[in-house]
This record gives structure tokens, sequence and C-alpha cells, in this order.
């Protein structure tokens, strides 16, 4: 028998595999009422939610992830190859 998980990110319903890349958020918080001879203090309750890395990025609790640009190699144009080509002959004949 065999058992596949899947992660559910709570804010996007994107799905994946694996936990990587997934982050359990949350708050926590007490009520605090006040009587009239006494103070009730209940006991502390939390919620959170656990979401993917896109949406950890839209809500602004990490930097967003930016693809590395590749330099542009500007584009070779045939009167670029004929002037090299030109250039070499030349160069190879002596006769500059």
């Amino acid at each position: 028998m065999s058992v596949n998980v899947t992660y559910i990110c709570d804010k996007c319903g994107a799905e994946q595999k694996t936990f990587t890349q997934f982050w359990d958020i949350g708050f926590t918080f007490k009520e605090h009422r006040q009587g009239q001879s006494m103070d009730v203090t209940f006991a502390p309750k939390s919620q959170k939610i656990s979401v993917c890395r896109k949406c950890l990025e839209e809500m602004g609790l990490v930097p967003k992830t930016v693809e590395p640009k590749l330099p542009t190699v500007p584009a070779i144009t045939v009167e670029d190859l004929v002037r090299e080509i030109v250039s070499i002959e030349l160069d190879q004949r002596g006769d500059v």
C-alpha cells in the first residue's frame, strides 16, 4: 500500500507533492474580559494557514523572487559578417 500526500495552499489552492516552499503563518490572541468584581482571561486561541511561496510573496512577507536577467547579445548583421570576412582576407594577403 502506498500513500500519496498532496499539499494544498490555503490561500490560492495551488497543489504540490512536497512540503518544501510551504509555510505555516498565523497569529495567536488572548481574549480578556473585565467582569464586575474580577478580570477573566480565556485560554489563548490561534489561527494559522499554510501558504505557498507565491502567496507569501503577494502578502509581502518575503521578498519577491527575481529572475536573473541574462545579458543580451547584440544581433550580428550580414554587414558585420562581410566586414569580418574582408578584414580576415586582407590580413592574410598583407595588402593593407
